[in-house]
């Protein structure tokens, strides 16, 4: 047998109690969602540090995904696992069928003496932690929000090149990986579990990338890196148990995708040698296959210019935003994708596909501190007026558009677990 699953990343920026009081901007994130219809859609910059709110900007996403499905004869997107606060805001993940990825929980237990909690520490071993099938009933018209994705913390030591244990490193800057685990009832074996590691990296290019070099000492991900040539501790795939129903079973973790906003250009040649260690495949590096190899992150106004920019399609011109799948020797089977399908929000915007209302006014009134200032210094007096709906919608406008909505693009890619 096999499974696919389709999986959504979207940095939605800023999405917090602003963004999500207006009901175009909502209306138009769920639209876009739900025309891609993923699986699993990682919302990355849930952006408060107070979980309520998190929950509650969480919900109104959530709920005009249900509304949506109920149009079209379905019910679905009914749960949304949210991590714990990253320092600066959460990750969210909304499940479509979650009879069909089933996202697994954490089971609180003390380990060396250190409580496993929730989106907590997995210290000093991750593979003392248990999961069970996360349990949930939904009331007649009523979604779920329940906090579920664990923080990741380094859990493998550094080793020196004689073998000398030199201890558990830090996690450099803010914002750490959070996990969710997913059971795939018709993949085979160990394909069952999928694990999703989700982190928005470090703004500062420099400081990513030793974040991107900190994540082999993360045991799901340092158990199916590459083994070594001539030095290092060999890779031990993770052995975890987990429960579904009743039944207890262990598995090893033999696959991951590894997502969110990493904050170096992976399209700039200049700056793809930064992603050496996610890619390489050679020891300490994690042999991860990128999927997204176009541009993902819109240019900011201040950028803009008529004369080089000529379609929508040129306006998103960094690849910030990408996914990395490792499909490790105990696999039953090699795991493959296929995509990725990159959403153009400003083109949306253009042609009023998707259609921006009370949220154009309150940015135009913000207009000096906003897109007529800064990074977002740009030209356009009359992108409100083009908006919404009294004039025609020009390049300039379908940027401010889309960036009023996110910054970032919606990237999606199918996963074909056998």
């Amino acid at each position: 047998m096999a499974q696919t699953v389709k999986v959504l990343n979207w940095n939605i920026q800023n999405y917090g109690k602003t963004k999500s009081g207006f009901k175009d901007i909502v209306d138009g994130i769920a639209e876009t969602v739900y025309a891609i219809r993923p699986d699993i859609f990682a919302l990355v910059e849930l952006n408060t540090t107070l979980n309520s709110t998190a929950g509650a900007v969480a919900a109104s996403i959530a709920k005009a995904l249900y509304a949506l499905s109920l149009k079209n004869g379905v019910s679905e997107y009914r749960l949304c696992i949210l991590s714990s606060n990253t320092g600066l805001e959460y990750y969210a993940f909304f499940i479509r069928d979650p009879t069909k990825t089933i996202p697994l929980h954490p089971i609180d237990k003390t380990v060396g003496g250190h409580v496993s909690t929730i989106g907590g520490l997995f210290y000093p071993s991750f593979a003392d932690v248990e999961f069970r099938k996360f349990t949930y009933t939904f009331a007649a018209g009523k979604i779920k929000i329940s906090e579920g994705a664990c923080l990741l913390y380094p859990d493998v030591q550094k080793v020196s090149i004689f073998g000398r244990p030199l201890g558990l490193p830090t996690w450099p800057g803010t914002r750490q990986p959070a996990l969710c685990m997913f059971w795939c009832p018709s993949a085979s074996g160990a394909n069952k579990l999928l694990p999703v590691i989700v982190c928005h990296f470090a703004p500062n290019s420099n400081l990513a990338i030793q974040q991107f070099q900190t994540l082999r000492y993360f045991s799901p991900i340092n158990g199916v890196s590459p083994q070594p040539l001539f030095a290092g501790p060999p890779s031990v795939p993770l052995n975890i148990s987990y429960k579904i129903g009743g039944a207890t079973a262990t598995a090893n973790v033999c696959n991951y995708v590894l997502t969110g906003d990493f904050n170096v250009n992976f399209i700039d040649p200049t700056q793809r040698t930064g992603y050496s260690s996610v890619e390489g495949v050679a020891y300490p590096d994690l042999g991860g296959v990128p999927a997204i190899k176009d541009g993902t992150h819109l240019v900011t106004p201040k950028f803009f210019s008529p004369r080089d920019f000529k379609s929508t399609a040129q306006l998103p011109i960094s690849g910030f935003d990408n996914f990395f799948l490792r499909s490790g020797p105990p696999a039953p089977a090699a795991v493959t994708f296929a995509g990725p399908l990159t959403t153009n929000i400003p083109e949306l915007i253009r042609i009023r596909q998707i259609k921006l209302l009370d949220s154009v006014s309150h940015y135009a009134e913000l207009d000096q501190r906003g897109f007529q200032a800064g990074d977002y210094k740009l030209p356009l007096t009359d992108y409100a007026s083009q908006l919404l709906g009294r004039t025609a919608i020009n390049l300039s406008g379908s940027l401010i558009g889309g960036r009023i909505i996110s910054d970032h693009l919606p990237v999606s890619f199918t996963l074909t677990l056998p």
